[in-house]
C-alpha cells in the first residue's frame, strides 16, 4: 500500500501510523483490519478485537493491503513468529532483551512449505506402505484388497482446510485452484482465507 506523506508517519517499530487521535488505534494495519475485515466478518470471532493480533502475511510493515493482513488469536500471531506465548508479559520481557534463545523465527511462507513437505512425506510413506501389502497379497490372487487398494490409491487426498484462516493467494498456482478451495469451503458465505477480497464470487483473480 503506497503510504500518504501528509497524514502518516512511520514509528520506532517500523509501524505506519496515522497523524491524530482515534477511538479506536492510529495503528494504519490495525485500523484497516478493523474496519474491512472484522467488522464485515464479526461473526467468525469469538474475542474482542483488541484482544487480538493483526499478522502482515509477508512480513512487510509497510505493506496494508487488506489482502496482506490477518486477524489471529496472540497464541497463533506468537506461534506463525516461531515465538512461545507466555502471555502479558511478554512484551515486558521482550523489551529487557529476554524474550528466549534468540533464534530466528520461521517467517509464514517457509512455515507452510515445511508443513506441505511433511504432507508429502506423509504421504509417500503411507502410499509405500500400501504398495508393499498390493506386492505381498497379489499373487495370492486377493480380488478384495486388490481393489480395495485400487480404490484407495484413485482418491485424491485434501490438504487444505476450512476451520481457519491457512491460507491466502500465494498458497494457489491457479487461479482455478484457488477457486477450488473457495468454493469447498463455503464460497462467500464464508471465506474463512479471505480468497475473495471484493466479495464477487471469484477467488484470487489475480492469478493465472
Amino acid at each position: 500500500m503506497k503510504i500518504p506523506q501528509k497524514n502518516t508517519y512511520v514509528d520506532e517499530n517500523g509501524y505506519v501510523r496515522t497523524i491524530g487521535v482515534f477511538s479506536h488505534s492510529n495503528l494504519l494495519h490495525r485500523r484497516i483490519a478493523y474496519e474491512k475485515i472484522f467488522i464485515p466478518h464479526q461473526q467468525r470471532y469469538f474475542k474482542q478485537f483488541k484482544e487480538l493480533d493483526v499478522h502482515h502475511r509477508d512480513g512487510d510493515k509497510l505493506n496494508n493491503h487488506i489482502s496482506n493482513l490477518q486477524i489471529l488469536t496472540k497464541e497463533e500471531h506468537k506461534e506463525i513468529h516461531g515465538e512461545k506465548y507466555i502471555g502479558p508479559e511478554f512484551n515486558k520481557l521482550r523489551n529487557n532483551g529476554q524474550e528466549g534463545s534468540g533464534k530466528e523465527p520461521i517467517k509464514g511462507k517457509e512455515r507452510r512449505t515445511i508443513v506441505i513437505l511433511l504432507i508429502v512425506l506423509i504421504l509417500l510413506v503411507v502410499g509405500g506402505i500400501i504398495y508393499g501389502a498390493y506386492q505381498n497379497n497379489i499373487s495370492d490372487g486377493d480380488e478384495e484388497i486388490q481393489q480395495t487398494i485400487t480404490e484407495i490409491t484413485q482418491q485424491t487426498p485434501s490438504q487444505y482446510t476450512c476451520s481457519y484462516d491457512a491460507y491466502n493467494c500465494d498458497a494457489f498456482s491457479t487461479k482455478a485452484e484457488a477457486q477450488s478451495v473457495f468454493e469447498m469451503c463455503g464460497g462467500v458465505d464464508n471465506d474463512i482465507h479471505y480468497l475473495d477480497g471484493d466479495d464477487d464470487g471469484l477467488a484470487c483473480e489475480s492469478l493465472p
